[in-house]
């Protein structure tokens, strides 16, 4: 996991290698859960890049939804931002 105090590039850097596992076919050993796990990491750094990159702290949280909230209201609140909430519970 990055650091709390890592640059934008970084946390980015680690959502896209958390999107990637994700990504990979499950084999029949692999929970889907763990792949799910992933995932919801992958969300969760990459709306922390953007707070980080906006001057925003945010709290120690894999909520989606509340790390969604903290966004700039210049960035549009999509539908796949808010579907992305249901991978909490996978953290």
């Amino acid at each position: 996991m990055p650091p709390e105090a890592g640059s934008p590039e970084a946390w980015l850097e680690y959502a896209r290698s958390d999107l990637a596992l994700a990504q990979q076919p499950r084999m029949p050993a692999v929970r889907w859960e763990a792949l799910c796990f992933q995932a919801q990491q992958a969300a969760e750094k990459a709306i922390k890049a953007v707070l980080l990159q906006h001057g925003i702290e945010f709290p120690r949280t894999h909520s989606i939804e509340r790390l969604a909230d903290l966004l700039p209201s210049s960035i549009p609140r999509t539908a796949e931002l808010r579907a992305a909430d249901r991978l909490t519970v996978y953290a």
